[in-house]
C-alpha cells in the first residue's frame, strides 16, 4: 500500500510539472513565537508580505510555537504575528537571498489583539546558521551600484575565492579550473559542454539576484567540481513598472592601440614591439521592459528585449616575406544579437506557486576578419565577407512549489536549453592536394611525360586552402526532477527531511571538419 501510494505521488508530481529540477531559487524563514514569560505561545497567525510575493502568505504557529515557511521567493520581506491577549508584532526589512533560510523569533507582549502594532525594522542582516555553503548572494541593489560590463559574468568576481585567470580558461573559483564550473539561469543549466563558460549573454536588467557558491553546496547541484553561479530572473509585480535603457560604446572612448611583442619575421633570433592599427567598432545597444499583474492577486508577467548591434571596421598591412605592406586594406566585420526574455508567475490556491520562463538569445555575424599583423591571405574565396556563423539559442524552464502542510512541501522544476551553432560561407569546392614532387616520383613514365607542362602541379600543391568548417554544433540538455521536504520539530530539536530524484538528458549533435 505504501508502495502505490508514493509512486501516485510521484507520478502526479511528474504530471504536474511536466519534468522538473531542484536548483535553489527560493529561500526559508523561520523561528519560533513566545510571550514576555519565555513560554511558547501557540496558534499565532504568521503572516508575510512582500513585492516577490503574489497576496500574502499566512500559517498557524504549532504546539512549541515554531512556524516554517519555505519556498520563498527572494525579495525583502515583512513578517506580522497577530494572536488573541497580545499585542501584534510586525519585523520589516527582512532580505531573504536564494537558498537562505533564516531564523525570525518573536516575543508578543501581553494585550488587545489589534490595539497596537509594535514595529522591528533596521538594516541589520540576519545571519543563515543552517546553510553549510560558502561564497555570497549579489542583490540587484549591489550591482546597480557597480561598475560592470554587460554581462552577469563580469562581477560575479566580487565573491570571496573567484577571480578570471586566462591560464585557467577564465572564471576561477577556489582554484578550479573554468571548465569545473556549472552556470544556472531560473535553475537552467546554460554551462557549455566544452569550455564549462555560459552559453547565454544574460543583462543586467533580466536579473534580480546573482548568487556566486564557492563551495558546501547541496547535491541539487551535482556535477560542479568548481563554483556554481545561480542567477535569478526578475519578474512582475502588483504594479506596472518598466523601463527603456541605452548604452553606447565606441573604439573612440578607448584609449590608444596597445604595442604587440613579436618575433622579427625576418630574424628569428630577435623579438621586437609592434603597433598595428587599431580597429574602429561601435557598439550600440537598446532596451525595453515591461512588468506587471496579469490577473488581481493570482499572476504576474515580466517581458524584455534586448538587441546588440556591433559592427567594427578593421584596416590590416598585409605585408611580405621581408616585412614590407604591399597591401593596405579594409574589412568590415557586423555582429546581430537578438535577445528575449518572459517570465509568468501565478499563485494557485495559496497553496501552489507556478512560474514559467523563457529566454532567446541569437546571435548572428558576418564578415571575418583576417588576422591584423596581416600574415592572412588578402583574397579568399569566399570572400571575407561572405562568411560568418550562426548561434540561435534559448531555454524553457517551468518550477512549482506546492505546500501541501505547514510541515511538508514539494518542489518540482523542468527545463530544456538548446544551442546550434554553425558556421557561413566556407569554401565547400573539392580540395587537390599532391604530397610530393610529381616530376621526381612520375618523370620516367611515358605517360606523365605526356601531360602538358601548364596541368603538372608544382611540389606540395593544393588547390586551395584548408579550412576548418564547422557546419552543425547542436547542444541540447533536459532535465527533471521531483523532491520532497519535511520538516520536522520536537524537544530533540528541529530538522529538515529533503529527498529527491533527478534525470538529465544531454545530447550533442556536431559536424565538424577540414573542408
Amino acid at each position: 500500500m505504501f508502495t502505490r501510494t508514493l509512486l501516485a505521488f510521484t507520478a502526479i508530481l511528474s504530471i504536474a510539472a511536466g519534468g522538473v529540477f531542484a536548483q535553489e531559487q527560493s529561500g526559508t524563514l523561520f523561528g519560533t513565537v513566545s510571550n514576555e514569560d519565555g513560554a511558547f505561545v501557540r496558534g499565532v497567525s504568521v503572516t508575510v508580505a512582500s513585492p516577490a510575493l503574489i497576496g500574502t502568505l499566512t500559517i498557524k504557529t504549532n504546539e512549541r510555537g515554531y512556524y516554517f515557511l519555505p519556498a520563498l521567493p527572494v525579495g525583502s520581506y515583512a513578517i506580522s504575528f497577530e494572536a488573541e491577549g497580545y499585542t501584534s508584532l510586525r519585523h520589516d526589512g527582512i532580505d531573504l537571498n536564494a537558498g537562505a533560510q533564516l531564523r525570525v523569533n518573536a516575543i508578543l507582549e501581553h494585550g488587545a489583539l489589534g490595539e497596537q502594532v509594535i514595529t522591528i525594522s533596521g538594516d541589520a542582516p540576519l545571519i543563515d546558521v543552517k546553510s553549510s555553503d560558502t561564497g555570497m548572494s549579489i542583490s540587484r541593489k549591489v550591482f546597480d551600484a557597480l561598475p560592470k560590463g554587460r554581462d552577469f559574468t563580469d562581477i560575479v568576481t566580487i565573491a570571496p575565492g573567484a577571480n578570471y585567470e586566462n591560464i585557467s580558461g577564465g572564471l576561477q573559483i577556489d582554484g578550479a579550473s573554468a571548465a569545473e564550473n556549472v552556470f544556472y539561469i531560473d535553475g537552467v543549466d546554460v554551462t557549455s559542454f566544452y569550455s564549462g563558460l555560459p552559453t547565454q549573454t544574460t543583462p543586467y536588467e533580466f536579473i534580480d539576484e546573482i548568487q556566486v557558491r564557492t563551495g558546501g553546496y547541496e547535491a541539487e547541484f551535482g556535477g560542479a567540481l568548481g563554483g556554481v553561479v545561480n542567477v535569478i530572473s526578475r519578474g512582475g509585480g502588483d504594479e506596472f513598472h518598466g523601463d527603456v535603457s541605452y548604452h553606447f560604446n565606441a573604439d573612440w572612448l578607448d584609449g590608444a592601440a596597445r604595442p604587440t611583442l613579436r618575433i622579427n619575421p625576418v630574424d628569428d633570433t630577435t623579438a621586437e614591439y609592434i603597433t598595428y592599427p587599431k580597429d574602429e567598432y561601435a557598439r550600440n545597444e537598446i532596451g525595453a521592459s515591461l512588468g506587471g499583474p496579469l490577473l488581481d492577486d493570482r499572476a504576474w508577467f515580466y517581458l524584455s528585449y534586448m538587441p546588440v548591434f556591433h559592427d567594427t571596421t578593421r584596416t590590416v598591412n598585409f605585408r611580405d616575406s621581408g616585412d614590407n605592406i604591399y597591401l593596405t586594406r579594409d574589412y568590415e566585420h557586423e555582429q546581430r544579437t537578438h535577445r528575449l526574455f518572459g517570465k509568468v508567475t501565478t499563485q494557485l490556491g495559496g497553496k501552489l506557486r507556478v512560474t514559467g520562463s523563457f529566454m532567446s538569445d541569437w546571435t548572428k555575424t558576418m564578415g571575418d576578419l583576417p588576422s591584423a599583423d596581416g600574415s592572412d591571405e588578402p583574397d579568399i574565396d569566399p570572400s571575407y565577407s561572405k562568411r560568418g556563423s550562426e548561434e540561435p539559442g534559448y531555454f524553457l524552464s517551468l518550477s512549482g512549489d506546492w505546500t501541501i502542510s505547514d510541515n511538508l512541501y514539494a518542489n518540482f522544476r523542468s527545463s530544456f536549453h538548446r544551442t546550434d551553432y554553425h558556421q557561413i560561407g566556407a569554401n565547400q569546392e573539392i580540395l587537390y592536394r599532391f604530397y610530393g614532387n610529381m616530376e621526381q616520383l612520375f618523370g620516367d613514365d611515358p605517360a606523365f611525360q605526356a601531360i602538358p607542362d601548364e596541368l603538372v602541379p608544382p611540389p606540395y600543391y593544393m588547390s586551395r586552402p584548408e579550412e576548418f568548417y564547422t557546419a552543425k554544433d547542436l547542444q541540447e540538455k533536459f532535465s527533471y526532477s521531483n523532491d520532497l521536504t519535511w520538516f520536522l520539530d520536537d524537544f530533540a530539536g528541529s530538522h529538515t527531511i529533503k529527498a529527491g530524484a533527478q534525470y538529465n538528458y544531454i545530447h550533442n549533435d556536431v559536424d565538424s571538419t577540414y573542408t
